[in-house]
């Protein structure tokens, strides 16, 4: 077998202290750990760290790894006594009970799952859904090559309340692994709003144009206006004019902090009139007293 030299691999002179052990093995594994570190041969080299630690904290396992290597040097090949295999080195197995709370410590649950399993890969989906169903809150269809089985999926799901177009959420598990032995896979999905040629959106705001006719801006009253929810009556004040912007309470976007609609007002003046509203309106212009030119 080969000589594995348990100082170099912890970084450690040879006379150092248990404390002086014990820092050195919990800034490696925090280093080396293969749920945190992006090194390739992570793994590698935690499982070697391990085993470097696991003999060197037992006082009587270190005393016979120093008999033992005394004499040779990383790399080398040697006999050791029989009784090696099973109390001090070689394929050592780790200290469960020992070391749990130090796991535990250092990574959470994730330190106990020594030898963890690669993740499935994640898919990542683009979703793209109406401003009607925003409002609603339904569940939409998506589309996807499960990378866990390369198989062609369907999902219906559900768009978190405060995700807005261009923003992602993430599906937990919901990628097969095809394999038991491995966790599913995650699939992040990217929101994409399909442009409204009624409404423009501003964080939860809806924002919408309403065209009346003179007369319904002068008399006001209430007029037929399109919401996410359908048709509702809106109330327009008499005196209106272009530009004015009426809110419609909690007809925007679902969220924390719901939206409102806001309307407005786009005063809209005939091209082409017929002869008698022409007299209507020559009959206006003699007796009405309204100077556009003068503020209201």
């Amino acid at each position: 077998m080969k000589y594995q030299d348990y100082y170099e691999t912890m970084g450690v002179a040879r006379d150092a202290t248990q404390d002086e052990i014990k820092k050195a093995y919990r800034k490696l594994a925090r280093k080396y750990h293969p749920d945190v570190s992006q090194d390739e041969d992570a793994e590698a080299k935690f499982k070697a760290l391990g085993e470097a630690y696991a003999v060197l904290k037992d006082p009587d396992q270190r005393t016979q790894y120093d008999q033992l290597g005394s004499s040779y040097r990383a790399g080398e090949d040697f006999d050791p006594p029989p009784e090696w295999q099973s109390n001090a080195g070689g394929s050592h197995e780790f200290d469960a009970e020992n070391l749990s709370d130090l796991f535990s410590s250092l990574f959470g649950d994730r330190g106990r799952a020594h030898h963890r399993p690669a993740k499935t890969p994640d898919a990542h989906v683009r979703l793209f859904v109406t401003l009607e169903d925003l409002y609603a809150g339904r569940p939409v269809l998506i589309a996807f090559i499960d990378p866990g089985t390369g198989t062609e999926r369907q999902l219906r799901v559900s768009v978190p309340k405060d995700v807005r177009d261009g923003q992602s959420f993430r599906l937990k598990g919901q990628v097969s692994s095809g394999n038991a032995a491995m966790p599913p896979g995650d699939i992040y999905v990217e929101l994409r709003t399909i442009p409204h040629p009624d409404f423009n959106v501003d964080g939860n705001d809806i924002h919408s144009e309403l065209i009346v006719s003179p007369w319904e801006a002068v008399l006001g009253g209430p007029i037929p206006v399109n919401t996410l929810g359908g048709q509702i009556s809106l109330n327009v004040p008499s005196g209106s004019c272009s530009g004015t912007r009426l809110r419609v309470k909690g007809r925007g976007l679902p969220g924390s902090n719901p939206g409102h609609q806001y309307v407005t007002l786009k005063v809209q003046v005939p091209k082409a009139v017929s002869e008698k509203e022409r007299e209507y309106f020559e009959a206006l212009a003699q007796e009405s007293s309204f100077d556009p030119t003068k503020p209201a």
